[in-house]
């Protein structure tokens, strides 16, 4: 069996075996990463930025797919 197949149907399984308030807490983590790097890039990009202006950036990013 190709190693992919099965690491697929492995992760597939866990969450299948997943509860749907464990399935919000992952959800909700992951959010949280995505959030915190974007806009430690978006920190990167502009130094000068205030925290304001980063928060707003990167919530535009995510309500309109915008990088």
């Amino acid at each position: 069996m190709d190693h992919e197949l099965q690491a697929q149907e492995l992760h597939d399984a866990r969450l299948r075996a997943m509860s749907p308030a464990e399935k919000l807490r992952q959800l909700n983590s992951l959010l949280a990463f995505a959030w915190s790097v974007k806009r430690g890039a978006l920190a990167a990009q502009h130094p000068a930025w205030s925290g304001r202006q980063l928060d707003a950036a990167a919530r535009e990013a995510f309500l309109y797919g915008r990088t």
